[in-house]
């Protein structure tokens, strides 16, 4: 059995072996706070630095769109980032999409429930099987079909 111990927070980001967790999350804020400063709206309020590998500058943009415009400018960034934003190592800029959390929500919450036939042949398949576990996780699939599901 181990033990458990509560640990304060403070304790916790004191903790040296995530100094250099620490110092590059606060790195990152402060590139993303000069990023941020440089580029015009509203292409500032969709962009964050995410990371800095070797040379590259790794840009989180919240949808397609915004990468691409983030793309069509990544020369001055990388100048401006060089000169004024305190990355003089910087000579490539990658930048990767990755959608707010609420619109991978909204996409989870869109999936329709399963139809009335796919129900009651997940049932049929149930009541056949002799494996008690797998059958009551039928039952359970079974049970999420659109007659099911309540609005």
């Amino acid at each position: 059995m181990s033990i458990h111990r509560n640990k304060k927070l403070g304790s916790i980001i004191r903790d040296p072996s995530l100094k250099p967790l620490i110092d590059q999350a606060n790195k990152l804020k402060n590139v993303t706070k000069r990023l941020q400063h440089f580029l015009p709206s509203p292409l500032s309020e969709h962009v964050i630095a995410s990371n800095i590998k070797g040379n590259t500058l790794i840009l989180q943009a919240d949808s397609p769109a915004w990468s691409t415009r983030t793309n069509f400018i990544a020369t001055d960034i990388i100048n401006y980032m060089r000169s004024e934003g305190g990355l003089a190592m910087v000579e490539r800029l990658k930048v990767k999409v990755i959608p707010p959390k609420t619109q991978v929500e909204e996409s989870l919450r869109s999936v329709e429930p399963m139809s009335d036939s796919t129900s009651e042949l997940l049932k049929s398949v149930a009541a056949n099987v002799d494996d008690n576990n797998l059958a009551d996780v039928l039952k359970r699939l079974a049970s999420h079909s659109k007659k099911g599901h309540k609005e």
